[in-house]
């Protein structure tokens, strides 16, 4: 029996968390942990709750195209490996470019999180 594909799984965070975190590929399984604390949940088909965290999870990987909190656990693990870091935002959209120190620069951003809070001007 194949199981139900999560619907919250995002491909962008299985990469981050495989390429970059280092953390092992993990497909949807009842054998899935809680990815912020470990703690197995309570598995209920495409999602499972985490009674240590007492949330609802529904992947394996944190979410770091939607979190602030995760998104700066990149940017600190890409720091570790010696890359620099430039973090702007555009309107509501936060983009993050990483280079290698002393080698070539990307060319590609990525958007890694959104807020829905207002920029904030200087008479703020």
């Amino acid at each position: 029996m194949k199981l139900p594909t999560p619907p919250l799984m995002d491909d962008i965070n299985e990469q981050i968390a495989t390429r970059v975190m280092g953390m092992p590929a993990q497909p949807w399984s009842n054998q899935v942990c809680c990815p912020y604390c470990g703690n197995r949940g309570r598995y209920c088909g495409a999602r499972s709750w985490c009674n240590r965290c007492m949330e609802w999870y529904s992947s394996a990987y944190k979410h770091y195209q939607d979190s602030i909190e995760d998104a700066m656990e990149v940017v600190e693990k890409m720091r570790e490996q010696n890359y620099s870091v430039l973090i702007r935002s555009a309107t509501q959209n936060w983009y993050v470019e990483f280079n290698p120190r002393g080698g070539v620069r990307a060319h590609s951003r990525q958007v890694i999180a959104q807020s829905n809070l207002p920029r904030r001007t200087k008479s703020d």
